[in-house]
């Protein structure tokens, strides 16, 4: 976008799975998720640029709650939680190549 093209706008999918523990209880599901996503590049150099990004969209995480008792996880029950608003955001050093 733009006389420089050095902006973008496009449409993403995200899709994948978890598992963390950062407390007693533990997470561990499935993540669906989309949106649009919009960026700048900023070059650097000959072959080198800083790509900044951002996505707005929808998340969709379906995961069940676990504790470790005596070594071994011990599910806590389950939720679905959605969430409507930033969904990814970045910044990449980028190195062109040709």
């Amino acid at each position: 976008m733009g006389k420089e093209r050095r902006g973008y706008l496009g449409v993403m999918f995200k899709a994948g799975q978890f598992n963390y523990k950062l407390s007693e209880t533990g997470r561990q599901g499935d993540l669906l998720g989309g949106g649009l996503t919009g960026g700048y590049i900023l070059p650097i150099g000959k072959r080198l640029a800083l790509d900044f990004s951002l996505g707005l969209g929808y998340q969709n995480a379906d995961y069940e709650k676990y504790r470790i008792i005596d070594d071994m996880r011990v599910r806590q029950g389950s939720e679905v939680q959605g969430w409507w608003g930033p969904v990814n955001a970045g910044i990449t050093l980028k190195w062109n190549l040709f």
